[in-house]
């Protein structure tokens, strides 16, 4: 995924739009949701990694915080940061509003 100028950074998992990208890699018009998975990462995916997706409009963010056992749903996405932040744990049940089928109760995570 290319943000801007050499800026990839690499989601763990990325849902973009069902399109050819052997002449490019896909760019925010093109994501609909990234889910990053942190562990030890989790202070730089909030603070670095988060912020600059919603710079880019992202629209939605997972970010699965293994040792809280929680994922993060970012979302509304501004030049200053995401506008709608709400924490899931396991028995909540969490659906992407851009991509309906995908859901994950993060229960089946954290087993």
């Amino acid at each position: 995924m290319r943000l801007q100028g050499q800026s990839e950074p690499q989601p763990d998992l990325a849902v973009v739009s069902n399109r050819s990208y052997l002449d490019a890699h896909p760019g925010p018009e093109d994501v609909h949701l990234l889910i990053e998975v942190a562990d030890t990462s989790l202070t730089y995916d909030r603070t670095v990694k988060v912020p600059l997706n919603a710079r880019h409009g992202i629209p939605e963010v997972w970010l699965i915080d293994l040792p809280g056992e929680t994922v993060e749903v970012y979302r509304e996405p501004s030049p200053d940061g995401y506008r709608h932040l709400r924490r899931y744990g396991p028995g909540q049940r969490i659906q992407s509003l851009r991509v309906p089928e995908v859901e994950l109760d993060p229960v089946e995570l954290f087993r």
